[in-house]
Formats: structure tokens, sequence, C-alpha cells
């Protein structure tokens, strides 16, 4: 079955065709208004291109790089495709998924949901036009301060992703769809380029779940550290160094739209009132037994004196950094976890964040960490079939 599910996706996400762009961003689809017209149709945005040719994968050249990076196209230039080929191809439980990835639905990069039957979550910042329309207005303006570093972290993950989802369709038997493997690797080679630009913990832990899913069909993932990363334009980045991060900006500005969001974060005038002090907590989820945990705590809108982690409610002892790790999980290490952190604000306070559950599976149960919608992205459209991120009963 999970054979099956992975030749209908990859049929899919092959035969994703994007044209080139106007100046103007692509405005996105209506939720479910895919429609079922040929793929060829998607012309939403302007993707890299390079030539195909031979049996092997990592030679080729970029012929050309966008003008616009526009992701919002990318997300639906991936998902009204995968629409579009349902009509033609049984895709099963796959199709119920589609609308997650469309750009007028997409917050696909947070935690997981364990209670869920699919557990994708999102972040809180819609990805298309606002978390990934920072990462685009850096790559598409040149006067913008991180441009340069910002194209150079762009190119360099892109050209990971083409060869790495090119070897994954190579070795389930798929070599005579390369033909169309630049229309796979501009939207869905595009799209995950810019997820990892974001830097941000959740981030990182689906993007390694897309690994692991590689790993599962046989595909060697990049080498550690070969993904470059621009955490300034991710959600806890400062753009502007005004001293409120760009999930702040968001969420003060969002009632005005994403032009005006991404203007603020790039301005340093526009600032955000002081929020209230709070922290978060990054990291939790469905491990497996023998992996390692990292848990992050990002204290918002003040300066920490000190940490404290806790499990069920019980102090850790010499837990009292901004992260706690755990090397080697047994199932013991399974529960709910809190990090208080104090604050001088008149007087001393204690601000304690939400609980973040840790659930142990065995080894070989089927990994789900944090940020499953990016594994749905990857894994489900492309690599692993929907079975993978279904939640085990």
């Amino acid at each position: 079955m999970k054979k099956a599910l992975i030749v209908n996706s990859m049929l899919a996400l092959a035969l994703v065709v994007c044209g080139s762009a106007s100046a103007a961003l692509h405005t996105p689809v209506a939720a479910g208004a895919c429609g079922t017209s040929l793929p060829t149709t998607f012309n939403y945005c302007e993707l890299p291109t390079f030539p195909m040719g031979g049996t092997t994968t990592g030679t080729e050249p970029i012929d050309t790089w966008p003008v616009v990076y526009d992701f919002c196209g990318m997300l639906d230039g991936t998902a009204c495709s995968v629409n579009a080929i349902s009509s033609m191809v049984s895709l099963g439980d796959m199709a119920d998924l589609i609308p997650l990835l469309q750009c007028i639905n997409a917050d696909i990069n947070g935690p997981v949901d364990t209670g869920a039957a699919i557990p994708v979550t999102g972040n809180g910042i819609p990805d298309g036009q606002f978390e990934l329309g920072v990462v685009g207005e850096a790559l598409s303006n040149s006067a913008n301060p991180y441009n340069a570093e910002a194209l150079a972290a762009f190119k360099t993950n892109f050209k990971i992703m083409k060869d790495t989802i090119a070897a994954a369709l190579i070795g389930e038997g798929y070599w005579g769809l390369t033909s169309m493997i630049p229309a796979l690797t501009g939207s869905l080679g595009g799209v995950l380029s810019g997820y990892v630009m974001l830097g941000d913990p959740t981030t990182d832990l689906a993007i390694e779940q897309i690994f692991i899913l590689l790993q599962g069909i046989g595909v060697t993932p990049p080498a550690a550290g070969s993904l470059v990363q621009v955490p300034e334009l991710g959600p806890l980045g400062d753009a502007d160094g005004d001293g409120a991060n760009n999930r702040a900006e968001y969420m003060y500005y969002k009632a005005n739209g994403a032009a005006a969001v991404i203007a603020a974060t790039f301005d340093a005038a526009q600032t955000p009132p002081v929020q209230t002090a709070k922290v978060i907590v990054l990291g939790g989820g469905i491990k497996q037994a023998d992996t390692d945990l990292e848990l992050t705590a990002n204290a918002l809108n003040c300066t920490p004196l000190t940490f404290q982690w806790s499990k069920d409610t019980t102090p850790i002892a010499s837990a009292s950094g901004s992260s706690f790790s755990i090397q080697g999980l047994q199932a013991s290490d399974s529960g709910s976890y809190v990090c208080t952190i104090t604050i001088d604000a008149k007087a001393t306070v204690e601000i304690n964040s939400a609980p973040v559950v840790v659930d142990v599976v065995p080894v070989g149960s089927v990994p789900i960490a944090g940020g499953l919608g990016l594994a749905l992205l990857a894994g489900a459209c492309a690599l692993g079939g929907v079975g993978s991120i279904r939640r085990r009963k």
C-alpha cells in the first residue's frame, strides 16, 4: 500500500509545471478551488530551471534563477497539480490533505498534535504570504539588507534539495520521469529551501522528519551542516533590529495584510508596542527510543534571570539552562515538560511555559517529530505516502 502511495504521489508532483511570473505576486487560489484542469495551466510562479540528461544527478547547472521568489505560487502550484492528477490517478487518502498545502491554508511547520488523526499543526503564522513572504522579500529585493545572504542560502539549499528529490525518484525507479524533474524541484524544492532558511527549532525538527522519511526509502539525506539558514528572517529573528521579533511584527500588523507585515518586519521605525512577557518551549512531540531530545525555551518580551525545567511537575536537577536535552531516550522519558523562568519586574516573578508533551515510542515505529506539516509536504506528497503521517492507533 505504501509503495502505491509513493507511486501515485510521485506522479502527481512530477506533473507540476510553473511558468514565468510577472512582477506581481500570485493571488492565492481560493480554498478548495484548485479545480481539475491539467497541471500545465498552473503557471503561478517563476522557478529555477536546469537541464536534465544522463543517468546521474549533481552535475546539472542551474540555467535561470527567479527574479521574484513567490512561495505562495510554489505552494499553490504543488497543491493544485496534485489535485488535478487526483482526477486521473487514485491518490486515496492523500486527496483529503491537498487543501493543507494551498497557499491560502498553509501553516504546516508547527509542532505535532498527538491527539489528531492527522497531526499537522501550524506555528500561528500563515506560510505562503507571511512567513515565507518575508524570505521572498529578502530574495526578490536587491535593496534588502539580507538580499545577498538570502540568495546565497537559497541557491545552496535548492541545489541540495534538487539532487535529493531526484535521488528519491531514481531510487524508486522513476528515472523515466526526469524530464519533469525541473517542475518538481521548482515547486517542492523551492518551498523546502525557503523553509530551511527560517532557522527556528520547530521548523528544524520538520526538516529532520523529511530526512527520516528519505532514509526510509533508501535515500541518503544531505550532509549535516550543508543546508544554510538565515534565522534573522524566521519567526524568532529580528530582521530590522528593533527589539521585536518577526513573530511580534506579524501579530501586531497582520490585520493590515501581508505587504504591511513584510514592510514592518524590515523597518525599525515600525515597532510593535511591548507585549506581555511569556516563554515558549519548542522541541516536543513523538520520538523514537534511543534518539535524542532537545527542548528549547524562547523568552518573549523579557530577559530571563533564571531557567528551571520540570517533568510532570517535578523539577529536574541541574536543568537550569535555556535548553534541556536527553541523549538516548527511553520510555520513562515520556511525559509533560515545563520551563519556568524568573524575570525582574519591580519584584522577581516566575513565568511558566505551556506544557510540552514528549511521547517516546519503540524503535522501529514510524517517527513522528514536530513539524508534521512539512513531512506532509515532502513525505506524503512526494516521498513517504500518507500512511507515514497518520497517527498510529
